[in-house]
C-alpha cells in the first residue's frame, strides 16, 4: 500500500483527528511508555499541564506529530505517547459522565494498537463495555482489571499495563473537572500540528 504523502501540516485536536483518520500505533513503534511507572513524573507534570490549560481555558499546542497517510489511516512516526495519553484521557472524560453517544463511540473505536493484539483489544474494549467510574477512592485500574472482559493475560502486555497506571493518573488530577469531555471536544484548548 503507497503512502498518500500530503506534506502539509494543519492544527488539530485529539477528537478531530480522530474524525478525520482512522489512527494505527504502528507495529514499529515502542510500547506506551508514558504510563510506566519510572516515568510517573513526566506523566503528572503532562497532565497537570494540559488541566491548567483547561482550567484557565488557555490553549495549549503540544507541538508537532507527524506520520504517514495510508487511504483514511494515520499510523504516527513520531507523537504515540502524547496520542495514547489523549486517547485515555478523551476515553475518561466520555466514561465518568456517562455519555450515550454512539457517534462519539464510533470516533474513539478509531484509535488503535498494531504492535500486540492484547493492546488492540484492550483499546476496544474500553471504549464498549460500560465501566462505571465513581468519585472513590477505588484505582480505576482495579475497577478494570476486576471486569468480566478484561483477559489476566492483559496484565502481562506492558502498554497495557503503561495504560492502566495513566488511568489512575488522570483520575487523580481530573476527576474535579466538570463537563470534560465538552471541554476537550468543544472547546479545542489542546492542539498539536498534524504533519503528514
Amino acid at each position: 500500500m503507497m503512502s498518500e504523502i500530503q506534506n502539509h501540516n494543519e492544527v488539530l485536536c485529539f477528537y478531530d483527528m480522530l474524525q478525520k483518520y482512522n489512527v494505527e500505533i504502528p507495529i514499529i513503534q515502542r510500547d506506551y511508555a508514558q504510563g510506566r511507572i519510572g516515568n510517573q513524573q513526566i506523566l503528572r507534570n503532562f497532565l497537570d499541564a494540559l488541566k491548567i490549560s483547561i482550567a484557565e481555558d488557555s490553549p495549549i499546542n503540544l507541538d508537532f506529530v507527524y506520520g504517514n497517510v495510508f487511504g483514511d489511516v494515520f499510523q504516527p512516526l513520531d507523537g504515540q505517547q502524547r496520542l495514547t495519553t489523549l486517547y485515555l484521557l478523551h476515553w475518561y472524560a466520555f466514561a465518568v459522565q456517562k455519555l450515550d453517544d454512539s457517534s462519539a463511540v464510533s470516533v474513539l473505536l478509531k484509535f488503535t494498537y498494531e504492535t500486540r493484539i492484547s493492546s488492540r483489544e484492550f483499546c476496544k474494549a474500553l471504549i464498549t463495555n460500560d465501566i462505571s467510574i465513581e468519585s472513590s477512592k477505588q484505582r480505576i485500574s482495579d475497577v478494570l482489571t476486576d471486569s468480566k472482559w478484561f483477559f489476566m493475560s492483559w496484565g502481562q502486555d506492558p502498554t497495557i499495563r503503561s495504560m492502566l497506571n495513566t488511568i489512575d493518573q488522570i483520575h487523580k488530577v481530573f476527576h474535579d473537572v466538570e463537563n470534560l469531555w465538552y471541554l476537550l471536544t468543544n472547546k479545542k484548548i489542546i492542539t498539536f500540528y498534524l504533519l503528514t
